[in-house]
């Protein structure tokens, strides 16, 4: 009897950890075209061509932010990452011009070649595809904030290190708090939908 219950318990774990594995991580509807390329854009422009893994973890970021606030994914992309805002001097203005076709960038850099980087934004395309299904697990469980070394997150962070060798661009964190995010989220709310982090 003991036995028995033991073997049900080690079943409904595992289909629950089979579950959350499979779970998709934004709402299928809210997985467009629009939100693809914005967010392989952004995964470029933050951790680059190669960086597929930390791509996945970023993407993880940007659906549990977009969770906790009610905010489309892809509006909360745009308005999270640093790297796909618009401005007159942006350094890597080719960012905006990434397209899901894969066609050679307008302002291209004339001294990187095209034909080395389109498999790799392929892949990045490809990738988070597969990470949209919820077939792709999350390298930095538990994050909800990433940025780059010189970003100083505060003291109601924690950093998260990736389960991977692979050395990421950017730092993961999670909050201290017990919720999800800052128990100050209405202020970062309003600071989200005005462009901050």
């Amino acid at each position: 009897m003991l036995l028995q219950r033991f073997n049900t318990m080690i079943l409904i774990a595992s289909l629950a950890v089979c579950t959350a594995i499979k779970a998709d991580p934004i709402p299928k509807r809210q997985w467009t075209s629009e939100a693809k390329l914005w967010t392989a854009r952004s995964c470029v422009g933050e951790a680059g061509f190669g960086a597929v893994q930390e791509c996945i973890g970023i993407a993880w970021v940007y659906a549990t932010r977009a969770k906790h606030y009610g905010s489309p994914y892809v509006v909360l992309v745009k308005k999270y990452s640093s790297a796909v805002k618009a401005h007159e001097k942006h350094r890597r203005g080719w960012i905006f011009d990434l397209q899901l076709n894969g066609t050679k960038p307008k302002k291209w850099p004339k001294h990187l070649s095209w034909k080395n980087h389109k498999p790799l934004w392929f892949r990045i395309l490809k990738t988070l595809d597969l990470w949209a299904q919820g077939l792709v697990p999350n390298p930095v469980p538990g994050a909800n904030h990433f940025g780059g070394k010189m970003d100083t997150p505060g003291i109601r962070w924690i950093r998260i290190q990736p389960i991977s060798d692979v050395v990421f661009r950017n730092r993961f964190y999670r909050s201290k708090s017990t919720r999800s995010l800052p128990a100050n989220s209405a202020l970062i709310s309003n600071s989200l939908m005005n462009g901050n982090r």
